[in-house]
């Protein structure tokens, strides 16, 4: 790709092209949405040295920020949403 949102020097701008070019998404990509994590989900995380953090604002946009500690820095509890300060590693990778 030569420019982001191109393939081919064709312009992506709408989902019927976007289908074109990549296909339709796999059913259990479209259902994986989940309320809350599971015990699998929170020992990964528990376990994990990076994590991408990613947000979107009301306008669409999107952001990913690595934050990378030594293991058990982010924690996931059962309830509410997960915990990952901002540790000595993702501190000194950002100035």
């Amino acid at each position: 790709m030569s420019e982001a949102g191109t393939r081919g020097g064709t312009v992506i701008t709408d989902l019927e092209q976007l289908r074109e070019v990549v296909g339709e998404p796999m059913a259990r990509a479209v259902t994986k949405v989940r309320p809350v994590l599971d015990d699998v989900d929170r020992a990964f995380i528990d376990s994990s040295t990076l994590h991408l953090i990613a947000t979107s604002g009301a306008d669409g946009s999107l952001d990913v920020s690595p934050k990378g500690d030594p293991a058990g820095r982010c924690s996931s509890p059962t309830t509410g949403p997960c915990c990952c300060p901002t540790g000595p590693a993702t501190a000194a990778s950002t100035e």
